[in-house]
């Protein structure tokens, strides 16, 4: 099946109310913490519309009653000031309970998400790694996320508090006086009007700021990678170019966002100092006509202002959304990618291991449209050791793949234990077998770390034995540190050679019965091929093997060698036998020993 690339376009649309829900799914498993915040929520927005009226009860009952004496007057605007207080302190309270509650589920949630978008990671074929960019994945499960964050802990929630505190706003509003309360529905709909337009308008300005930022990380981690090559062709300046490049579109996306934002924000500052003028136009004249109160403007200026501050939030989260949703999209395009290795619906754990190896009638692309391997059968006894040579794109390593389950095939079969590997359970498949690459991969950590990658219970003693036999020891009677020296990202402190060393190692302490090596003797010096080779014996000692090879004077012994050549296996046998033939093998083995010789 063709492996797509999680391309980066932009998503063309409004809003998109699937992602939005499918986002809220994920507050689920915190329902109550959810629940609880909005009844929060609902509590802070009480308060906020309740404190008006307090000013309007004192200003109307207290400040201006002349019916009261003094003394009346002070206790009741002192008793209103106490009230007003202990409601703020309250308002605080319940505030910092909610932004705490909020915080500890968003950030639970990301956690969440990103554990399932990483094991989503491990359960993709090796098609998807080829064909998507490092830094665009690390972006998917990084920035994109953290916008996700921002939603989660500042939109949500306090949506529903804001939408509480205008409907409450408008209800007081309409019970003073229905004319103010028109007025106010009137300020709402005009506000909705253009924030509608300006959403419509940024949505896709968000999604191309997005995009642009994952090719951004995309391109950093390619040229951070390569950065050897860029410097040892004198390339800085090109490259600089193409980043630059970049760097300007993802400016300009920004410059297009805020050329929104400058018209939209002053427009709704404008806004809200004109309705401030109506009210006071509107109001002043009530209280001229005795309709309403000074108490009342008061209140009503409030509202107002309280008015405009939930609708600016709300907008701000707008722009919060609108960038999650963005991320979301990708998050969730990702997710859906259901390129998986095929696992099967009943596996097969055999009782006992047997590495006996069988292709039948194999063919094999990587992208349904090029054959890499054409009609291969071949097959290897247990205990055996089988060589694959080839040219370069000859087929050899997808063999490999193959075996290892990295890819799946089209047509044919491979047989383990007379068993399809399709059949097999995947984890008793590995547990079996090892596999030395040709570019050997370390992880930062500890050099124990590394050796006892996927294992445990494994003393010192028998880590020193096992290096021992693969010529490590060497290695390690120089380390200060010895199993506890720190490997930074990939082993780059140490030497190809020294990382192969370190492989078979690691491979030999699984104590596999099958060993797959991949050029295995490729680049390296002569000093070090030969602790190399005796590593080689000793780790493939009493084991089945399938060994890839560079260089063919290292497979003279084999028991079988597979000549492959243009996806096709061309020829095997022994290596003498295969002389005697004089067909590609004997091509292949002249070359590389009359190069060999000395000038």
């Amino acid at each position: 099946m063709n492996q797509k690339s999680i391309e980066e376009d932009v998503i063309q649309g409004f809003f998109d109310f699937k992602v939005l829900g499918r986002l809220i799914g994920y507050l689920k498993p915190y329902k109550k913490q959810v629940a609880l915040a909005i009844l929060l929520a609902a509590a802070v927005s009480a308060i906020n519309v309740g404190l008006p009226i307090i000013l309007k009860t004192t200003v109307d009952d207290y400040v201006l009653n002349d019916n009261l004496g003094i003394h009346q007057r002070r206790s009741g605007i002192l008793n209103m000031s106490l009230l007003f207080f202990a409601l703020l302190c309250f308002y605080f309270a319940l505030n910092y309970i909610q932004v705490y509650l909020l915080n500890w589920t968003g950030q639970h949630t990301m956690a969440d998400l990103r554990d399932q978008v990483f094991r989503h990671f491990q359960q993709l074929r090796m098609t998807f790694f080829d064909n998507n960019p490092i830094g665009r994945l690390v972006t998917r499960n990084t920035n994109d996320i953290q916008a996700l964050n921002e939603m989660y802990s500042q939109v949500l929630i306090y949506f529903v508090k804001d939408l509480l505190t205008i409907l409450g706003i408008l209800a007081v509003c309409f019970f003073y006086s229905v004319h103010f309360g028109l007025f106010m529905t009137g300020v709402l709909l005009i506000i909705l009007l253009a924030t509608a337009l300006f959403n419509w308008k940024v949505t896709p300005f968000y999604r191309a700021y997005r995009v642009i930022l994952a090719k951004i990380n995309s391109a950093l981690a390619e040229y951070i990678s390569g950065m050897r090559i860029i410097q040892l062709f004198h390339q800085e300046k090109r490259i600089k170019g193409q980043f630059t490049g970049l760097n300007d579109d993802f400016a300009g996306a920004w410059r297009s966002l805020a050329h929104i934002n400058i018209i939209y924000r002053p427009f709704m500052g404008l806004l809200r100092f004109a309705s401030m003028a109506m009210v006071l136009w509107f109001v002043g004249g009530r209280i001229l006509a005795n309709q309403l109160t000074l108490g009342e403007l008061a209140a009503f200026l409030a509202y107002l202002e309280r008015f405009f501050h939930p609708i600016f939030h709300m907008t701000e989260r707008v722009d919060i959304l609108k960038s999650a949703i963005a991320s979301a999209e990708r998050i969730f395009r990702l997710l859906d990618q259901k390129e998986f290795i095929d696992r099967p619906k009943t596996p097969v754990t055999p009782e006992r291991f047997v590495p006996a190896i069988a292709f039948k009638d194999f063919w094999f692309s990587y992208d349904n449209k090029q054959w890499v391997l054409k009609d291969v059968s071949f097959s290897v006894a247990p205990g055996e050791r089988v060589a694959i040579v080839g040219p370069t794109g000859a087929g050899k390593t997808s063999i490999i793949s193959l075996v290892l389950r990295f890819y799946e095939y089209q047509r044919g079969d491979i047989l383990l234990n007379g068993t399809s590997i399709r059949d097999l359970d995947l984890p008793f498949l590995k547990r079996h077998l090892s596999y030395v690459m040709q570019d050997v991969y370390l992880f930062s950590g500890s050099l124990r770390d590394n050796l006892l990658f996927g294992l445990s219970d494994v003393s010192d003693q028998h880590i020193l034995e096992v290096c021992r036999r693969v010529q490590l020891d060497g290695l390690l009677a120089t380390l200060p540190q010895g199993l506890d020296t720190p490997v930074k990202e990939g082993g780059r402190t140490f030497s190809y050679g020294e990382k192969q060393l370190i492989s078979f190692a690691r491979a030999l302490l699984n104590d596999p019965e099958l060993i797959i090596l991949d050029e295995a003797t490729a680049n390296i010096d002569s000093r070090t091929e030969h602790l190399i080779q005796l590593a080689i014996e000793e780790l493939l000692k009493g084991r089945t093997a399938v060994v890839i090879a560079h260089r063919l004077s290292t497979i003279q012994h084999s028991d079988k060698i597979l000549v492959i050549h243009q996806g096709r296996l061309v020829e095997q046998g022994k290596h003498q036998e295969l002389i005697e033939r004089k067909g590609l093998y004997y091509k292949l083995y002249k070359l590389q020993t009359t190069n060999a010789r000395p000038a």
